[in-house]
Order: structure tokens, then C-alpha cells, then sequence
């Protein structure tokens, strides 16, 4: 990998968080958003609402290992895909997030999404995920 040169800017294109949820909380995801088949064998699937603010849903079910090894024994995995140039520029191509206020905006927008999914569907996945005991907090 090349070193960032001294007249770069380094920036951020996209990052993604994982979280599990059971299946209930999925579906209700899933019936409230609409879901997209990602493959034909139909374990994977996706949400596009929030794609054009720079968020997208991946859902794909667990191995009967993993669910049998977690506490909640919860069945799917889901990935949020964030670029954080598309939370704050809606629906706009692919650009440079590189100023540190611009993007505790970014965060802020995004928690916000967070928090309109949780209540549209009832689920609780940020939540959980900002009590979890291994998050960081700067």
C-alpha cells in the first residue's frame, strides 16, 4: 500500500458497522423498507431507502453455529454501509469528506437515521450497540 503524500488530504469513502438481530426485528425491517434479493438462493437481501443519504442495509442469515454461540441466539447479521459524503450531500455522486466538523455532522445525521429506523420499525439494534461493552468511546 502506498503512503499518503505530503500534499494528500486523507479522507473516508465508505465504512460499515455490523450488528445481529433476530429475525422478528429483521422482518420488521424488512416489511416496513422493502427488501431486495441480493442472490437467487435468497440468503441475503438488502434495503435501499437510505442508499441516496448514504446508507445501505445488507441482511444475511447466521450459520446455526454462530446462532448457537451467541447469547441472544440471534439469527441474522446485518451490515450498514455508510458513505459519508452521501449522508450530507443527499442523492449527489461520490465526493471528499476530509474536515473533522464535517464529519461529526456526518455522525450526527447518521445517528439520526439510526434513531428514525429504530422507531419506524421498533427495533433496538443502535441502541444495544451503544450499550455494548467493547464499543469505543473517544
Amino acid at each position: 500500500m502506498n503512503d499518503i503524500k505530503s500534499n494528500q488530504t486523507p479522507f473516508i469513502h465508505t465504512f460499515s458497522l455490523e450488528t445481529i438481530l433476530t429475525f422478528i426485528e429483521a422482518e420488521r425491517i424488512w416489511q416496513t423498507y422493502n427488501i431486495d434479493n441480493l442472490k437467487n438462493n435468497n440468503d441475503e437481501f438488502c434495503v435501499m431507502k437510505f442508499a441516496k443519504n448514504g446508507l445501505r442495509i445488507y441482511f444475511k442469515y447466521r450459520t446455526e453455529k454462530e446462532i448457537q454461540y451467541d447469547k441472544e441466539h440471534a439469527e441474522v447479521k446485518v451490515e450498514w454501509i455508510v458513505t459519508p459524503y452521501k449522508v450530507l450531500h443527499e442523492g449527489q455522486p461520490m465526493g471528499e469528506i476530509t474536515l473533522l466538523e464535517e464529519m461529526k455532522q456526518v455522525l450526527i445525521q447518521l445517528t439520526q437515521i439510526f434513531e428514525q429506523i429504530e422507531k419506524e420499525t421498533n427495533t433496538f439494534f443502535y441502541k444495544k450497540a451503544k450499550n455494548a461493552t467493547d464499543r469505543f468511546d473517544p
